[in-house]
C-alpha cells in the first residue's frame, strides 16, 4: 500500500472515530441524559418568586386592631437583561424617580448581583410601584407583598413587638406566636426568555399564600392609653431611668395593660436602641421591697405565727446575730404597734421577728407556692427567672431581707402575680395575654381559659390582708394612692439598689402596688419607678400614678362608687357590692323612656348626653358586663326636629364616636388612632342633620406632644399679650407724662 492511500485510510479512521464520539454524545445528550439537561435548561429560564401571605391581624380585648398587614408591591429584575438593554440610563432613571432610590443603589443592584434575580425594592407604596410598571420594562417584575403597620405607633409596643421584612416575628406577640400569625407563603414560578420576557404559554406555577390567623389580646387598648399616658406625664417630671406598670384582673390573671418606659415606635423600631425593645416588665428582675411585705405578712397570718392585732415592740432596729437591722426611719422607731399598723407604717423589724418564727423552710415553700421561685410561664418571649439567694447557703440576716423584699431579685409580672393571689381569696392565676386565636372568617381556633395554679393562702387570710392593706392607703403610707370615691388597698416601697455587691444610699426604685374595689377585689396595678431624678418617696410619685391610673380604670368599668348614689335621682339604682349586670340589647331607635326604664330594670342609672325623646345610641354596647349601679350613657335626638347639640366626644375610642355620630344622624370624618382629643364644630354646638363633623384621635406620645405644644402656643400667646398690656401701659404713661 502506497503512502498517499495509508494516508488517506488515517484521515478516514480519524473522521469515522470523531463521528462516533460526536454521535456518541449527541446520543447521550438527547437520549440518555436529555432529562437532565432538559431540566437545567429550564431552571435556567424560570424564577421562582416567593410571595409573602397577608400576616394575620393582632386585636386588643375589644376587637381594635393593633397590628395590620397592608397591601404593598415589591419590585425585581433580571440584571443580565437591565444590563444588555440599549435604554439602561432610562430605566434607572424611572427606577430612581419612581421608588425614590439613587442612582448608585439601583446600579449596584443591577452590576453587583450573582443571579439573575434580584429584589430591587421591597414592599414599596402601591401607588409608586404602579407608576413603574406602567412603563412596561422589559427585565423589571412586580408582586405583591405585605408590611406590617402599627396604627397605634407606640401604645402596647413592648407586648404586640414588630416583625421583618420577610414577615418574621422579631419580638413580642409577633414572635412568640410567628407560626400563627405568618400564615403560609405562596409562589409564583415564570419562564423567560433570554431577553427577559415572560414567554406565552410557558411553564408557571401559582401557589397562592395562606394568611395567618389572628390573635385576641387580654389587653385592653383603653386602659393601655390610661397607664402609658400616666407614666409619660410622670417622666416629664421625674426623668427616671425607666419605668413600668401592670394592670391585671385579680380573678382572671388576665393583663389588661403592661407598660415600660422607655418604649419605642415598632412601625421603625431600627431607629431605635435594642435595649428600647426590652420588655421590662418581664425581663428586667428588681428587688421589689417593702411591696413583698404584703406576700410575707400573709404567710404569717396563714401559719399563724401573728394575728393582725398582734402586739410588736419596734426600738427603730433589731440585732440578727452580729448584724445591726434597721427600720427604714432609724434611728426613729415605731414603738408598741400591732402587726396590722407595721405593715402600714412599712415595719422592718417587726417584719424580722415574725420571719425569724416562720423559719426558713417555710419561708421558702411559700415563696414557690406564691410563684416567686421560677417564671411564670406568660405567652411572652424573653421572661427572666427570679435571681433568689440559695436556701441551703441564707443566713438570719438574708432570711429578714428576704422578708421585706431585699435579697432577691423578681421580675414585675410575677411580683403583681402573686399580690394578685393574696387579694383574690388566696389563688395564684397564671397570667394571660391572649384570650384567643380566630381564622380569617372569625371561627374561634383556640381559647385561653383562666387558669388556677394553686391555692397558696385561705379566703380567710386573704380577707385579713384585704383589710390591712385598705389600711396603708387610709391611716398609713399610702395616702397618696387613694382614689376619690373608692375604697383601695396597696403597700408602698422604696428599695436600695445594689451595685458591685453593695447598696447604694442615693438610687433607688420607687414602687407602689395597689388593688380596688377593697369590697370585692378585681383589678391590681403595680407601678415601677426605677431611679427619678428627683428622688421623692414611693407613696408620693409611685402611689400618685397608681391614683391616677386606678381612678381611670374603675370609671371605665364603671364600677360603681363607694358612695351611695343621691336619692332624689330616680333613675339610678344602688349598686349591690360584688354583682354585675349585663347592658341590655336595645332595639333602637326606640322611646327614650322606655329605654331608660329597661336600663333601671337591668340594675343600671342612665346620664343623658344629649336631649331629646328619641334614643339613637348608648354608652356602653350592648352585652357588655358592668357592675349594677353602672352609669349608661344616653345619647337622643326630637322626633321631628333635624337639629341636634353635639356632645363631648373627649377621650372615647374611634368605635364609640362613629356609632354615636351615625344614631345623631351625622356625617363623620375620624381621623388618627387612640382616643378623641379634638373636635369640630366643638361640644355644645347646634349643628343639622348630615352636618359633617371631625374628631382627631391620638395615641399616648402623640398626644403628649400635642397638649406639650398646646402649651408652648398658649405661654407664647400670654407672653405675646403681657408684652402688648405692658408696651400700651407704657405708651399710655409717656401720653401721661407729655400732657403733664
Amino acid at each position: 500500500m502506497d503512502k498517499r492511500k495509508a494516508r488517506i485510510l488515517y484521515i478516514l479512521g480519524i473522521a469515522v472515530f470523531a463521528s462516533l464520539l460526536i454521535f456518541t454524545k449527541l446520543f447521550y445528550v438527547q437520549v440518555l441524559a436529555s432529562e437532565k439537561y432538559s431540566d437545567e435548561s429550564l431552571s435556567n429560564r424560570l424564577q421562582n418568586v416567593e410571595v409573602t401571605p397577608n400576616r394575620g391581624i393582632i386585636y386588643d380585648r375589644n376587637n381594635e386592631a393593633m397590628a395590620v398587614s397592608v397591601e404593598k408591591m415589591s419590585v425585581y429584575i433580571t440584571p443580565s437583561v437591565i444590563k444588555e438593554a440599549k435604554g439602561r440610563d432610562q430605566i434607572v432613571s424611572d427606577i430612581v424617580k419612581y421608588l425614590h432610590m439613587t442612582k448608585k443603589e439601583v446600579n449596584d443592584i443591577i452590576d453587583n448581583s450573582s443571579s439573575d434575580f434580584a429584589w430591587l425594592k421591597r414592599q414599596c407604596d402601591k401607588s409608586d410601584a404602579e407608576k413603574l410598571q406602567k412603563k412596561d420594562y422589559v427585565g423589571i417584575g412586580f408582586t405583591t407583598e405585605y408590611s406590617r403597620e402599627y396604627p397605634n405607633d407606640e401604645e402596647m409596643c413592648h407586648v404586640l413587638g414588630f416583625s421583618g421584612l420577610d414577615n418574621q416575628g422579631l419580638a413580642g406577640i409577633e414572635l412568640q406566636y410567628d407560626d400563627v400569625l405568618a400564615g403560609t407563603p405562596g409562589r409564583l414560578v415564570i419562564e423567560y426568555d433570554k431577553l427577559g420576557n415572560a414567554i406565552p404559554q410557558s411553564i408557571r406555577e401559582s401557589i397562592p399564600a395562606s394568611e395567618g390567623q389572628n390573635v385576641h389580646l387580654t389587653l385592653d387598648s383603653t386602659v393601655q392609653y390610661y397607664v402609658e399616658t400616666a407614666l409619660a406625664e410622670a417622666q416629664k417630671e421625674q426623668d427616671a431611668k425607666a419605668m413600668t406598670s401592670i394592670v391585671m384582673d385579680v380573678e382572671t390573671g388576665e393583663i389588661l395593660a403592661m407598660a415600660n418606659i422607655p418604649d419605642y415606635d415598632p412601625n421603625s423600631y431600627g431607629d431605635y436602641e435594642p435595649e428600647d425593645w426590652s420588655n421590662l416588665a418581664i425581663s428586667k428582675l428588681y428587688e421589689p421591697g417593702s411591696p413583698f411585705k404584703s406576700l410575707s405578712t400573709s404567710m404569717y397570718l396563714e401559719e399563724d405565727v401573728a394575728e393582725p392585732e398582734t402586739e410588736f415592740y419596734c426600738p427603730g432596729y433589731v440585732m440578727i446575730g452580729n448584724d445591726r437591722f434597721q427600720d427604714w426611719d432609724y434611728p426613729e422607731g415605731d414603738g408598741l404597734q400591732t402587726l396590722k399598723h407595721a405593715v402600714e407604717q412599712s415595719c422592718n423589724v417587726t417584719q424580722a421577728e415574725c420571719v425569724s418564727k416562720l423559719g426558713i423552710n417555710r419561708f421558702y415553700n411559700y415563696l414557690d407556692g406564691f410563684g416567686m421561685t421560677k417564671k411564670t410561664g406568660v405567652d411572652l418571649p424573653s421572661e427572666s427567672s427570679p435571681l433568689l439567694i440559695d436556701k441551703d447557703n441564707a443566713v438570719d440576716i438574708d432570711l429578714a431581707a428576704s422578708a421585706i423584699g431585699q435579697g432577691n431579685a423578681y421580675n414585675a409580672l410575677q411580683v403583681i402575680t402573686a399580690f394578685s393571689a393574696v387579694v383574690n381569696g388566696g389563688k395564684l392565676m397564671k397570667p394571660q395575654v391572649v384570650s384567643k386565636i380566630t381564622d380569617s372568617k372569625n371561627n374561634v381556633v383556640e381559647e385561653t381559659e383562666p387558669e388556677v395554679v394553686r391555692q397558696v393562702i385561705s379566703k380567710e387570710t386573704s380577707d385579713e390582708m384585704i383589710d390591712i392593706l385598705e389600711g396603708v392607703v387610709e391611716e398609713g403610707l399610702g395616702t397618696p394612692a387613694a382614689v376619690e370615691g373608692y375604697r383601695v388597698g396597696g403597700k408602698t416601697g422604696t428599695a436600695e439598689i445594689a451595685e458591685n455587691g453593695t447598696y447604694g444610699k442615693n438610687n433607688y426604685i420607687l414602687s407602689f402596688m395597689g388593688f380596688a374595689p377593697v369590697d370585692h377585689p378585681k383589678y391590681a396595678c403595680l407601678v415601677v419607678v426605677d431611679s427619678p431624678a428627683s428622688g421623692g418617696n414611693s407613696g408620693t410619685l409611685a402611689g400618685g400614678i397608681f391614683s391616677e391610673i386606678m381612678s381611670n380604670v374603675l370609671n371605665y368599668y364603671q364600677v360603681p362608687q363607694t358612695e351611695a348614689p343621691s336619692e332624689d335621682n330616680d333613675n339610678v339604682t344602688e349598686a349591690t357590692s360584688g354583682e354585675y349586670t349585663t347592658v341590655p340589647d336595645l332595639n333602637l331607635p326606640m322611646s327614650a323612656e322606655e329605654a331608660r326604664q329597661a336600663m333601671v330594670d337591668a340594675g343600671l342609672s342612665v346620664e343623658d348626653m344629649t336631649t331629646g325623646d328619641q334614643l339613637v345610641a348608648y354608652l356602653p354596647a350592648a352585652g357588655t358586663k358592668v357592675a349594677k349601679g353602672s352609669t349608661v350613657e344616653f345619647y337622643s335626638i326630637s322626633a321631628g326636629d333635624d337639629s341636634v347639640t353635639l356632645p363631648d366626644f373627649e377621650g372615647k375610642t374611634i368605635k364609640d364616636v362613629d356609632m354615636i355620630l351615625d344614631g345623631l344622624g351625622l356625617d363623620s370624618k375620624l381621623s388618627g388612632s387612640g382616643l378623641a382629643y379634638r373636635q369640630e364644630p366643638a361640644a355644645g354646638t347646634v349643628v343639622t342633620a348630615g352636618t359633617q363633623v371631625k374628631v382627631w384621635f391620638a395615641g399616648t406620645t402623640e398626644r403628649a406632644n400635642i397638649e406639650k405644644e398646646t402649651r408652648k402656643l398658649e405661654e407664647a400667646s400670654n407672653s405675646d399679650n403681657t408684652s402688648k398690656q405692658e408696651k400700651s401701659k407704657s405708651d399710655a404713661s409717656s401720653n401721661n407724662s407729655e400732657t403733664q
